[in-house]
């Protein structure tokens, strides 16, 4: 359970609260954010991965995961915060975000490309560090382009239609798609996730059974006071949001949270003025010896 402090107050009403909880249940009722339904809705892509992993998962000592952003922060802080329990398998999962050829170049020369999943993921796509990658992936496992040969070496996670659904499809190669409603940003739930989790050894019915009763818990009570805290933030003059996490496993969650903080909220008004909070994220008691200096 997350313990929570509350410093202050924030102000807002019983009603203000009660329509703030009415407005965030619409969006999942009328299906406009879909990352509510995603313990419900992923059910049949639990089964099409498992369906995957009895395929190809022996042949494989190493997953890789290429995308960026939201195709990647999500699954990478939880293999952080997960990758020391005892349901963790013996396979690699490694990253491959940034197009960095002095990164690239190590990382791929860590794996064998002919014993690798690599998990090609992008909501849209079209991403172009992902497709960039790929492209030097498949140099690496000797091809101009790709084909049917490659069934066991590539997985994809896109948006139904997308041009990468297009590109699995016409070569007869596995696709995962994602809910057209739920952002990438929010997407660590659905094949984004539970592929990878589920190819590790991580068992990804249990993501969404924790998911859904937090959700549910939330939509009952609130008891963590959410709606308060974002209220708070929203109607305060703080410009920075700084959050502290005092274990070493949560370094990627700090960049995870940066990103949904950032990319949900940094935006600007129709009178060009920016909105939203400067997200900030830290590890105890490292950075206390350094950033906290400076707030």
């Amino acid at each position: 359970m997350i313990q929570t402090e509350h410093y202050y107050s924030s102000g807002i009403g019983t009603g203000e609260r009660e329509a703030a909880i009415a407005a965030l249940r619409q969006e999942w009722q009328e299906d406009i954010s879909g990352f509510y339904a995603l313990p419900e809705t992923q059910q049949p892509v639990l089964e099409a991965i498992e369906a995957i992993k009895a395929r190809v998962i022996d042949e494989n000592d190493t997953i890789c995961v290429i995308g960026i952003g939201g195709s990647s922060l999500g699954p990478k802080a939880a293999e952080a915060l997960l990758s020391h329990t005892k349901s963790r398998n013996d396979k690699k999962l490694i990253f491959l975000e940034n197009g960095d050829p002095i990164e690239l170049a190590y990382q791929l020369s860590r794996i064998d490309c002919q014993k690798t999943l690599f998990i090609i993921t992008s909501k849209s796509g079209g991403t172009i560090e992902t497709t960039s990658i790929f492209k030097l992936v498949l140099a690496r496992l000797g091809k101009d382009g790709i084909d049917r040969t490659l069934a066991d070496r590539l997985l994809f996670i896109t948006d139904p239609g997308s041009p990468l659904e297009q590109l699995a499809t016409e070569n007869d190669l596995p696709v995962l798609n994602l809910p057209p409603s739920c952002g990438g940003r929010f997407s660590v739930l659905s094949a984004v996730g539970l592929a990878p989790f589920s190819f590790v050894g991580y068992h990804a019915p249990s993501f969404l059974a924790g998911a859904k009763a937090l959700r549910d818990e939330f939509f009952q009570s609130d008891p963590l006071g959410l709606i308060d805290q974002a209220y708070a933030y929203a109607s305060g003059d703080r410009p920075i949001n700084a959050i502290f996490a005092y274990a070493s496993g949560f370094s990627e969650w700090v960049k995870w949270y940066v990103q949904l903080w950032g990319e949900s909220l940094g935006k600007i008004t129709a009178e060009g003025k920016r909105v939203g909070l400067t997200p900030v994220g830290l590890i105890g008691s490292v950075d206390q010896h350094s950033f906290l200096q400076l707030i």
